[in-house]
This record gives structure tokens, sequence and C-alpha cells, in this order.
């Protein structure tokens, strides 16, 4: 992903979080897209990771987007693998 794809995700995720929101000014990059699914990996400012499903609504209810978070690169990778395995396998 280019640095200017990356910023574009990072502003769209900005304008999505509502000051409710957990991880409201909390993330400092866009990592990965998953092109399936609107879902995007972003490093947080303390060096934990989340997967965050954008809507591309600029009027998200609370709790939108939706993500999950991971305390490392690692564990988001096994989770990103596990995710697959099991969309391959059931399909």
């Amino acid at each position: 992903m280019g640095r200017l794809r990356q910023q574009q995700f990072l502003n769209e995720l900005n304008f999505e979080l509502t000051a409710n929101h957990p991880l409201f000014e909390k993330a400092k990059g866009a990592v990965a897209r998953c092109y399936s699914q609107d879902d995007y990996l972003f490093l947080l400012n303390d060096n934990s990771y989340a997967i965050m499903h954008l809507t591309f609504s600029h009027k998200n209810i609370d709790g939108f987007p939706q993500y999950t978070h991971f305390s490392d690169l690692q564990s988001a990778l096994e989770y990103i693998e596990n995710e697959f395995l099991a969309e391959y396998e059931g399909s």
C-alpha cells in the first residue's frame, strides 16, 4: 500500500470516528487492506494494532466502525491467517 493510499485510509478512519469511539485519535497509520470486506489494519499510537471495518459513511452510530484490537503485529497476522483459512475452508 503506497503512502498516499495509507493517508487516504487514515483520513477516512479519522473522519468516521466520533469522540465516543474507543480508538478516537489513536491511529497513526494504515498498514494493510482486505479488498473483499473494507477491513483495514491500522497501527495505533501505543504500537498495538486494530482491524477496522470502515463504513465510508460519515453518519456512524456509536460503536462504529467496528474493530478488533491486537496487542502486537504477530497477533494480528495470526488472526488474519485464521480468518482467511476459515473463510477458504468454508467455501
